[in-house]
């Protein structure tokens, strides 16, 4: 009688275990899913980015950008000045460590 009682209460722990396991497998895949389409959006944002610079890098109009790349005028701007500012901080940089270099 002891031994059944046992048996069934070990069994019962195996079961919550492989139910606790299950639980996590699938939290792990969902995570995982989640991630991967977190990377895919991120990524499609920063390749509408990219196309949307080398208009604007043209002279090639905001609106017209805007209208090519599917983005709003503001992002374009903001993308476009951000690219300018970007550029003269890497010079400002370049500067500072051949100066550091050269001393």
């Amino acid at each position: 009688m002891f031994v059944c009682i046992r048996r069934y209460e070990i069994m019962g722990v195996y079961e919550q275990m492989f139910d606790e396991e299950e639980n996590l497998r699938m939290n792990c895949a969902a995570y995982e899913r989640k991630g991967r389409l977190e990377g895919l959006a991120e990524g499609r944002r920063l390749q509408s980015e990219e196309v949307a610079r080398r208009p604007a890098s043209m002279a090639m109009s905001v609106e017209n950008v805007s209208r090519a790349t599917g983005m709003t005028p503001d992002e374009v701007r903001r993308l476009v000045d951000g690219a300018r500012d970007g550029s003269m901080e890497r010079q400002r940089r370049r500067r500072e460590l051949f100066y550091e270099h050269s001393i």
